[in-house]
Order: structure tokens, then C-alpha cells, then sequence
């Protein structure tokens, strides 16, 4: 059985073929109208490379049990692997179980007794792809409520077997109705990269996006997101919703320091320390107040101070490092780790509350506000609201497992706000309050005394500001932040620029 191999005569070859078409033994031929550079594979299988001047050198090698391996460099970019049946037709189809190895292309391909033929192809206008998603309350109503989705774009297109390298500026999230009609053409979003991100081999990370207004308990909002082709793209320029000063860090009770502001609230952050010093309500009170000195009246307090008696995650301490992990428009992310690499967090700052997920631990641990409601404690008219809604004055110590949904918040009696504390998990241990020394709260998720009762990893937090400070509507509020949305994905197709 002969094998054909065809190129422009411009071509190269990895043996001195020649230039006029001739059959060779098992098969090499050089045809000059060749449209582009083709490999014919049919049964058997020849080893070789080739490759234009101006195009990357293409190689295709024997692996035996009939298949073969097409690689070529990942420099210069911009060329895919395409397939067809017949060169009589143009009917040429992207090539998508491709993968990096090293610092080639490389795609396995299958051979059988019918002739295929491969090429690479210059991508001079990249093809265009849109992503569903579906997005469910989950049985809980929400306002202005930030999604999240993680999402691999290279392995759902190698799905469909395409390929496409994704570039931020094509990304796109518009929102339809139930006739998928566009309601929203410019739905706020960002898309955080994943570690290692590749625009064409790992092209993954996390879609966040905002669900606008109200979305009703049983509601589902439909949207897609685009990626791919930039051509005839408008230009976007989403509003900030959160923002840091990080570059330089600023000095703040002794410490250089984070500042992040969002509409729901303005939060100081030690860079050494890994912890908060300042928590400032929508009216400018503190309702942390850290000092460097001062103990009860300044230097114990804080967010969350985690590890006792380390004094990791704690503002003023010099036992962790931080770093901005991202920045977006609707979410910012800081990662924070101890110097002995035992213990390790991150904070993801939204518009109306920041997000404490522990991910790494070296022992059990609390959770602590060690603070001042409202600007300073006064244990009389300063309160304390628990779940499942049993209010207390501030004065009023208590010590018992909180149940689930577990959630504290704090009020002052000159607020229209209230701190809440959130655990997103249920845990068995106990939590506890006092008043100490009348110029801070103790609270603590996981604390009695000095006893530390969490040791779930991953766990999360979540703290901020209400806008009001009626009881009525908090378990709802909580909940909404507590309970995931149910976000189903799919279908992936070719698609217009919306």
C-alpha cells in the first residue's frame, strides 16, 4: 500500500525530496497545487516532518496500534490543525483534542483504510463561541447578587472538537429573556484566570458576573457567554464596583496596609499582620477600631485572628505575608499565608460583603471580631442578634453551639446598620460572647475560653454591612449570601457577535 504526501513546492522537507511529483516507495509525493500543507494519511503510516518558509515545521511520527502523533511549534501562534476526507471540497474542520507538550502542539490522531488529510491552517479570523448558563435562586430572593462559575473554556471546546486561544478583550456576558431576546447586552463581569492560564491549551479559571436587580425565589435568569473572535466588538468599559490601593500600600495603625473600598464598606488590611485594623461603615464609623497599642482599647482587636497563640491572621503581627491575587470589577482577591507555611487564607472582596475561605490549617482554629460596634462599645445600648434571632444587649455574656444557619450580628443603637458574621459551615463546637472590659466585643465561631473547636478546611466566612437594621428581613439577607445560586452550563456553539 503506497502512502501519499503532498506540499507547495516552496515547502521543505525532512529528506531531499524532489521538486517534480514522483511516487517513492512507500509513498512521498510533491504536487504544486496543493492548497495548503497537507498530510494524506491512508492505512500505514510514514515518519517525517515538512513545513513552508513561512509556516511552523509540521511532524507526524508512527505510534503504533494505528495511530500517529501531528506536532508542530507552539511559535509562531496563530495556526490550527484542520482535517477533511476529500480535497475536492472545501470542508475543512478544526482539529480540538490538541494538546501543549513542552513547547509543541501535538494531536493523536486515529488512521484507518480511508484517506484523511491534515493541514495547518493560519487563523486569520478566529471562529466565535457562546456558552449557556442558567442561573437559579435556589429558593432564596436576591438583589444585585455576584455569580460565580468555574469554568475550563479548552476542555469544553475540545468537547465539541474545536480550539480557539480565548483573549480577554473577546469575552462578552449579555443577558436574554425566556424568548432569548437580549434584555442586558452588557452584563458586568470578570474573568479570573487560573494558575498557568494559556489562552489556547488552559484556557481556564473563574466567570464572575452580576445578576442585576431582583431576582425572585423561584426565578431563573438565562444568559451567554462569548469568547473568541474581536472583530466588529464594541469597546466596554465596565464600572468598578470594588477597588484596592495596593501599589503602594499605605501605612495604617503602624502596619503597611490593603485598602479596599466597595459600596457596603471601606476595609484596612495589615499586609504582615493578615488580618483586619479597620472595618468603616457606609456613615464612616469603625466598628473594628485596632490600635497598636492599648490591649483591650486597641491592640487585641480585630478580624479574624485566627491562630492562638501564634497570632496568625491578626493586625499588628508580623507572622504572615500577603499578596493581590486578583482585581476585578466586581470582585478582588488577597491571599495570605504564615511565614512557616502552615497556615493559609483568602479574603474575595464583593460590593456588599468580603468572603474568608481557610485553606490551609496546622491545628483547630476560631473565627473572632474582637471590635467596637458602631465607632465604641456601650454595653448598654449597643445589642447582639444570634441565630435564630435571639437578641441580646451587649452587656450580656453567652457561651453555646450556635445552630445552623450559624450567624451573628451587632448593632449599635445609633446605627441604621448592623455587622453580620456569617459561617457558612455548621460545626458541633461551641461559640461564645462577652464584652471585655468595657471597650471591646469577644465573639467568637468555634470558641469557649481559650478553647479552639474548627478544623474544617475548606471553611468559609462571610462579613459586612446591612443596609438596615430591621430584624425582619436579616435571616433572609444571611441566607441569600449562605446559600449557593445553582448555575447549570451549556449548551457550547459557534455564535455571532452579539
Amino acid at each position: 500500500m503506497n502512502l501519499k504526501f503532498s506540499l507547495r513546492t516552496e515547502g521543505r522537507c525532512g529528506r531531499d525530496y524532489p521538486r517534480e511529483p514522483r511516487e517513492l516507495g512507500w509513498g512521498h509525493h510533491v504536487d504544486r497545487n496543493t492548497p495548503a500543507l497537507v498530510l494524506l494519511l491512508l492505512g500505514a503510516l510514514f515518519h517525517g516532518w515538512c513545513a513552508f518558509a513561512d509556516s511552523p515545521l509540521l511532524k507526524i511520527e508512527r505510534m503504533g496500534q494505528g495511530q500517529a502523533r501531528i506536532s508542530w511549534p507552539v511559535e509562531p501562534s496563530g495556526f490550527a490543525l484542520e482535517r477533511t476526507t476529500s480535497l475536492g471540497e472545501d470542508d475543512w474542520t478544526i482539529v480540538g483534542n490538541t494538546v501543549v507538550v513542552a513547547d509543541s502542539h501535538t494531536a493523536t490522531i486515529s488512521c484507518s483504510e480511508h484517506a484523511s488529510f491534515y493541514r495547518l491552517a493560519k487563523q486569520t479570523s478566529a471562529p466565535r463561541y457562546r456558552l449557556g448558563l442558567q442561573v437559579s435562586a435556589n429558593g432564596v430572593a436576591r438583589y444585585d447578587k455576584v455569580a460565580e462559575v468555574p469554568l475550563n473554556l479548552t476542555a469544553l471546546l475540545r468537547e465539541i472538537h474545536a480550539a480557539v486561544e480565548v483573549e480577554p478583550e473577546s469575552l462578552r456576558v449579555v443577558e436574554l429573556d425566556a424568548q432569548d431576546q437580549v434584555v442586558h447586552e452588557a452584563v458586568p463581569f470578570q474573568f479570573d484566570r487560573a494558575p498557568h492560564y494559556h489562552p489556547l491549551t488552559n484556557a481556564s479559571g473563574t466567570l464572575v458576573f452580576l445578576l442585576s436587580g431582583n431576582t425572585g425565589e423561584a426565578a431563573t435568569r438565562r444568559f451567554h457567554f462569548y469568547f473568541g473572535a474581536t472583530n466588529g466588538l464594541p469597546s466596554t468599559s465596565p464600572t468598578n464596583r470594588v477597588s484596592i490601593e495596593f501599589d503602594p500600600p499605605l501605612m495604617y495603625q503602624g502596619q503597611s496596609s490593603f485598602r479596599i473600598h466597595t459600596p457596603g464598606a471601606s476595609y484596612y488590611y495589615h499586609i504582615a499582620g493578615a488580618g483586619f485594623a479597620s472595618m468603616i461603615d457606609p456613615d464612616g464609623n469603625d466598628w473594628i477600631s485596632f490600635r497598636p497599642l492599648g490591649g483591650s482599647a486597641g491592640s487585641y482587636r480585630g478580624i479574624p485572628n485566627l491562630v492562638y497563640p501564634e497570632g496568625h491572621f491578626h493586625p499588628g503581627n508580623n507572622s504572615c505575608t500577603s499578596s493581590v491575587a486578583t482585581v476585578g470589577p466586581l470582585k478582588i482577591t488577597v491571599y495570605s499565608e504564615s511565614r512557616d507555611k502552615k497556615w493559609a487564607c483568602a479574603w474575595d472582596f464583593f460590593p456588599t460583603s468580603a468572603r474568608l475561605t481557610v485553606l490551609k490549617t496546622n491545628g483547630p482554629y476560631w473565627f473572632l471580631y474582637e471590635g467596637t460596634p458602631g465607632g465604641k462599645l456601650d454595653a448598654v445600648t449597643d445589642f447582639v442578634v444570634r441565630s435564630p434571632g435571639t437578641r441580646t444587649t451587649a452587656s450580656t455574656s453567652w457561651d453555646q453551639d450556635l445552630p445552623d444557619p450559624e450567624w451573628v450580628c451587632f448593632g449599635d443603637g445609633q446605627s441604621p446598620h448592623l455587622l453580620f458574621l456569617l459561617h457558612h459551615q455548621d460545626d458541633g463546637g461551641k461559640d461564645s460572647y462577652w464584652p471585655m472590659e468595657n471597650n471591646m466585643t469577644v465573639f467568637g465561631f468555634g470558641r469557649s475560653g481559650l478553647n479552639k473547636y474548627l478544623n474544617q478546611v475548606p471553611d468559609q466566612f462571610t462579613i459586612g454591612f446591612t443596609k438596615t437594621n430591621r430584624l425582619e428581613f436579616l435571616s433572609q439577607d444571611l441566607e441569600a449570601m449562605r446559600r449557593q445560586l445553582q448555575i447549570v452550563c451549556g449548551p457550547l456553539e459557534p455564535a455571532p457577535i452579539p
